[in-house]
């Protein structure tokens, strides 16, 4: 059997190589997941996507109309990330009847708006603003209630600085995951197949792979 090889985080080399980010994320050190905050997202990813600029490397996949898969299909058409949470780039281009349901007409189910709108903060600036789901099986309003929840971001417009000639696109990044299953432990039982590559000559950070101290690795991974 071939022995699994696994990258530190701070592998600058790793980080810059040609490989697609699912591939590279599945190969980084057990431990590290990809879990940024709600405004690591917007600052980071969200912000550079609304402005049509490089992004880090990430696990946030473009889906056109999430309302219509069922959240176990997202799940298992793009479960990589080993916190047991899914992000996903949606354009913002649709308006909704009732703004506290999301549903589409290839679902068996719809999402339901629990709680009141947050505001996401650094400091004193409000940098964008959080709904949250849950996931009902069957018909609005006497669904059956299940453990999926997604967190629908955006971003607050008036702190997006911008150049007068340049063309915003209109995105929102999703988080959705399974409340009994979020940060499952995993088992790496057979460390007898693991190669460690302890290489951290450089760091990269989530600006796009500049050097950097090791505080900066928290846009990309948490530890766990």
């Amino acid at each position: 059997m071939e022995k699994q090889t696994y990258y530190s985080p701070t592998d600058l080399k790793y980080y810059n190589s040609q490989i697609s980010d699912d591939e590279y994320f599945k190969n980084i050190s057990p431990g590290y997941v990809f879990h940024p905050s709600d405004a690591q997202l917007i600052v980071d990813y969200l912000i550079p996507k609304i402005k049509n600029e490089k992004l880090p490397r990430c696990l946030i996949k473009v889906v056109n109309d999430i309302y219509n898969l069922n959240p176990e299909k997202l799940a298992d058409d793009y479960g990589v990330n080993r916190a047991e949470e899914w992000f996903f780039f949606i354009p913002k281009d649709r308006e909704y009847q009732n703004e506290n349901i999301r549903n589409g007409v290839a679902v068996d189910g719809y999402w339901q708006v629990i709680g009141d709108d947050e505001t996401i903060q650094n400091n004193d600036q409000t940098l964008g603003f959080r709904k949250t789901f849950e996931f009902y099986k069957g018909n609005p309003p006497s669904g059956d209630e299940t453990s999926w929840i997604m967190h629908e971001i955006r971003a607050n417009y008036q702190y997006i600085v911008a150049d007068d000639d340049l063309r915003l696109d209109d995105w929102i990044v999703c988080r959705v995951y399974h409340k009994e299953n979020r940060w499952k432990e995993e088992i790496w039982s057979d460390t007898d197949d693991v190669i460690w590559n302890d290489d951290q000559e450089d760091v990269m950070c989530a600006n796009g792979g500049d050097n950097n101290d090791d505080s900066d690795l928290s846009s990309l991974f948490t530890l766990v």
